[in-house]
């Protein structure tokens, strides 16, 4: 099924005997792991199990696109980030295909649609006042001139002094900003990153705090 036939899905059957589901996005950087398989299959044979119940079923799958880790790997292997990508997903969809998992549609957020529902979000929280800028500081490769995400540095954990940690969490449990991590060192150039500050984008979460809570509690009792 292609994204533009998913209307089909818009007809005469009440709300609540139709399912929409879907599983984890696998990030388009690698090939699926056994994690990836056991979540397909289990979400697969809930799904057949719910259309013989005669539920009418819609189970999407899809390929996450976005983010830093993809990025270098395309860098990696001397691609642009959308052609490793293309690559990428054809060989998750081959796997998926094997595996027989019955998704209804399968897609990107690499795409047209994703593009304007995002960007029609973005817009809303915008004009609706729900997104604040500030200024943060974060370290920064100057070797590699970029910002550094938590799992692109790794040092000493601040709570129990633990050796070669990643940047926002410590196999003791322990979270922290990567800032606080001691003896940090870049995972792409080896050097020692230096603090920088950088302007972001964020939500606002406490005005609409009431409304997430109570779409939430409605959902969970199907009022």
């Amino acid at each position: 099924m292609k994204p533009n036939e998913l209307s089909s899905f818009r007809g005469p059957t009440p709300l609540k005997a139709r399912l929409v589901m879907t599983t984890a996005l696998p990030y388009a950087n690698g090939p699926l792991h056994l994690g990836h398989a056991v979540e397909a299959i289990q979400a697969d044979a809930f799904a057949r199990h719910r259309r013989l119940s005669g539920q009418e079923v819609l189970f999407l799958g899809a390929e996450d696109c976005h983010g830093t880790a993809i990025e270098l790997a395309a860098a990696a292997a001397g691609l642009r980030p959308e052609d490793a990508i293309a690559e990428v997903a054809a060989g998750h969809r081959r796997d998926y295909d094997a595996l027989g998992i019955s998704y209804d549609a399968y897609h990107s957020t690499h795409s047209a649609e994703n593009a304007a529902v995002c960007a029609e979000v973005y817009a809303a929280l915008r004009d609706n006042g729900h997104l604040v800028r500030r200024t943060t500081r974060q370290l920064y490769d100057a070797e590699a001139g970029r910002f550094l995400d938590d799992r692109r540095v790794r040092g000493t954990c601040p709570a129990c002094g633990r050796h070669d940690q990643y940047g926002d969490a410590c196999e003791c449990g322990a979270t922290y900003p990567a800032e606080a991590l001691g003896d940090p060192v870049s995972m792409l150039s080896g050097t020692r990153p230096e603090l920088r500050e950088a302007e972001h984008v964020f939500l606002a979460l406490d005005p609409v705090a009431g409304a997430i809570s109570g779409s939430a509690l409605a959902c969970g009792t199907g009022a």
